[in-house]
């Protein structure tokens, strides 16, 4: 069961990171658009959660 939470925060954290790759792309044509840019704000939130939230799993497995 642990193993399959990993595995799916590991899939989730490379979803968000490929979902910042395409706005950081966009961004870089568009110029400042602050629609973008808030969009980019929220997606590094979700990943930076994410992120902590494996980090802690991983933590806590290890403990086992």
């Amino acid at each position: 069961m642990t193993d399959r939470i990993a595995d799916i925060l590991k899939r989730e954290i490379e979803r968000l990171r490929r979902n910042l790759e395409l706005l950081e792309a966009g961004l870089s044509v568009s110029g400042n658009d602050p629609d973008k840019d808030v969009r980019f704000k929220e997606l590094l939130q979700d990943f930076e959660t994410v992120s902590e939230n494996l980090e802690r799993h991983e933590v806590i497995m290890a403990r086992r």
